[in-house]
């Protein structure tokens, strides 16, 4: 097993604000694979969903996860639907541990607030929508070598309890 980081789950989680604590409080490196994508693409994930699709996105999250994976010590937040290609898992447990950030319905929707910016939550009612998908989605995320749940907590418990739970698995050793 490799040494990186991989946190997933489903948006609005605090993937990316807990993996940068974690990252800085590890002394590891940071990336955001959304972030990733749009630098390399010049433009926003909504952007890339309305104008290529849904399945074109996925190919540049999982071309973007091969590049991430090579590297070492680093912190890795994921995108909310990575986990549902099942070479994604894979190349994430081959190179480090996969930490899912799990949440309650209504912890996401204060999270997300309207869901703009959010192309999976387009159209309809936003409970209804974040319910179903994370309903479709819990096979996927319950994959994780560890699961931390997040409700009721700031993210520097998130990040301390997820550096206790490592230290408990021999992650550091």
């Amino acid at each position: 097993m490799g040494n990186n980081i991989y946190l997933t789950g489903f948006m609005g989680t605090g993937k990316t604000t807990v993996g940068r604590l974690l990252a800085k409080e590890l002394n590891m490196n940071f990336v955001d694979t959304d972030e990733f994508i749009e630098q390399g693409m010049g433009m926003t994930v909504p952007s890339i969903f309305g104008i290529y699709g849904e399945a074109f996105f996925r190919q540049l999250e999982h071309n973007a996860l091969i590049s991430i994976a090579y590297r070492q010590g680093v912190v890795v937040s994921t995108g909310g639907g990575i986990v549902l290609r099942d070479d994604n898992i894979n190349i994430m447990r081959r190179s480090g541990v996969m930490i899912c950030l799990d949440a309650s319905p209504d912890t996401v929707m204060r999270n997300v607030g309207s869901g703009k910016g959010r192309p999976v939550l387009d159209g309809g009612d936003l409970r209804r929508n974040i319910i179903e998908l994370m309903d479709k989605r819990r096979q996927f995320y319950c994959q994780a070598d560890i699961i931390v749940n997040i409700d009721d907590k700031t993210p520097e418990t998130i990040s301390d309890e997820i550096i206790a739970l490592l230290k408990q698995r021999g992650f550091f050793a």
